[in-house]
């Protein structure tokens, strides 16, 4: 996009140096020579003009187009995001409040290889309209410029395994017992699930606000869209899960 905005610029130039030679040679300039006259060189440069307008007037449509496009791409991959973070948090949710559940290994590896790809492309992506003072731009300004502190937070889930892992090695040395199950109410679990849901609720507040500003004109309704995703990213880890998924099915 910001290799189109040159273009757009370039091409205003252009025309207008062409349209003011253009205008001096066909009113004002009184060019003698033999072999050049004015009146050619206004033909000249007023097809130049007219040649340069088309070509402006095909870059802002261009221009347009991709800033559409682009915010399309912003606002799948934004929505991925905050869907991933989302059913990671619930996760989290689901076994603190059900302390009996025991906690599946490699929980969170899924939802955070997701994440920070979402995050990645949210990062990297070329949106610059020409108005910097727009609110999307000014968001994802600031959402870029938090990156490292979001992909601190998404890679933290490392912690959650490491935090389980050291639990049963402790629960091991104690018990003997190498198949003893790991539950949420363990010291280590348990605070590192604190940390990381604290974490969850921030990054999701700030997604939240970007998806709001991608839907500054209301055509991804987006508040609609929010409602079904935190209905369909509830999490059940219990036996009678498998029961509701084939009933659903059948």
């Amino acid at each position: 996009m910001t290799k189109k905005k040159g273009n757009i610029i370039f091409s205003i130039i252009i025309s207008i140096a062409l349209l003011a030679l253009a205008y001096l040679f066909g009113i004002t300039i009184e060019f003698n020579c033999n072999w050049l006259s004015s009146e050619f060189l206004f033909i000249i440069f007023s097809g130049a003009f007219a040649s340069s307008l088309v070509v402006l007037i095909s870059e802002l449509f261009s221009y347009k187009q991709l800033k559409r496009s682009l915010e399309n791409e912003l606002f799948t991959h934004a929505i991925n995001l905050f869907e991933n973070v989302s059913i990671a948090n619930n996760m989290l949710k689901s076994i603190t409040d059900n302390p009996v559940y025991q906690i599946p290994n490699n929980m969170l590896m899924q939802p955070r290889y997701q994440m920070l790809s979402a995050l990645g492309y949210i990062c990297n992506s070329d949106y610059n309209p020409f108005y910097r003072r727009q609110a999307l731009f000014s968001k994802l300004y600031g959402f870029k410029n938090k990156y490292m502190d979001y992909s601190r937070i998404i890679n933290d889930c490392i912690s959650f395994d490491l935090a389980v892992s050291v639990s049963r090695l402790q629960l091991t040395i104690q018990t003997r017992n190498v198949d003893q199950p790991i539950h949420s109410t363990y010291p280590l679990v348990s605070r590192t699930i604190q940390i990381l849901q604290r974490n969850f609720n921030t990054l999701l507040n700030d997604c939240d606000e970007l998806l709001s500003k991608i839907d500054y004109s209301g055509r991804f309704k987006w508040q609609e869209t929010k409602e079904k995703i935190q209905q369909n990213t509830c999490i059940n880890l219990s036996s009678n899960s498998l029961e509701e998924f084939f009933n659903r099915n059948e």
